[in-house]
């Protein structure tokens, strides 16, 4: 299931690091 891993990791890499 990469599908899932990379909206994951896309989602994740769309945060605001703060």
């Amino acid at each position: 299931m990469s599908g899932a891993a990379s909206a994951r990791s896309s989602a994740v890499a769309s945060r605001p690091k703060q």
